[in-house]
């Protein structure tokens, strides 16, 4: 399959699944993202905020910010298809934006070489660490200027792959988490 039918087949299969046991995948998934010295060491977190069926961040969010961490989110240009990490204070303190996807305001801007770890998401993960997102490219086009930042996947076990085809623009993230298995590169 192309990448076109695969992030159709696995967005389709999210849409399939009950909202209560992807948020209880989400649950295991956040608990096992937790309990890695990538996130325990780092100062500085952006994370996606969740949106329709993906691994819900939301609540990462408050659990950074209570363990003493700068948490950053994206704000996506539509126009450009650029991304920007935007420092936030809390869930409360955002905003919807783009896409109709809760963002900061766009006031604290963050440096990209200050984040120590970004949290990616996607539609579907290979376990050649290659990554399918939602066709626009903002994390291929962020994720080289976060040049020390540790790039963790998060998705659902049934939304990982032996291999997702990539091509030269592709960044593959460090680490994936499922709710059955941590993936280390």
């Amino acid at each position: 399959m192309n990448k076109i039918e695969l992030r159709k087949k696995y967005l389709g299969l999210r849409r399939q699944m009950p909202k209560e046991e992807l948020n209880a995948k989400s649950e295991q998934i956040l608990s096992a993202l937790l309990s890695l010295d990538a996130i325990k060491n780092a100062k500085t977190v952006m994370l996606y905020i969740s949106y329709n069926q993906e691994v819900n961040t939301h609540s990462l969010i408050n659990t950074l910010k209570d363990a003493d961490k700068n948490v950053c989110a994206p704000v996506c240009d539509t126009e450009s298809c650029e991304m920007t990490a935007y420092y936030i204070d809390g869930f409360n303190s955002l905003v919807c934006g783009a896409y109709g996807i809760l963002e900061p305001k766009p006031e604290n801007k963050a440096n990209e070489e200050d984040i120590d770890c970004v949290i990616v998401p996607g539609c579907v993960f290979g376990k050649n660490f290659a990554r399918i997102g939602y066709g626009k490219g903002y994390y291929d086009r962020f994720l080289p200027k976060a040049k020390n930042a540790v790039k963790i996947g998060l998705c659902y076990d049934f939304c990982l792959v032996d291999a997702v085809a990539a091509n030269r623009y592709d960044e593959y993230v460090d680490i994936i988490v499922t709710e059955k298995e941590v993936l280390v590169k």
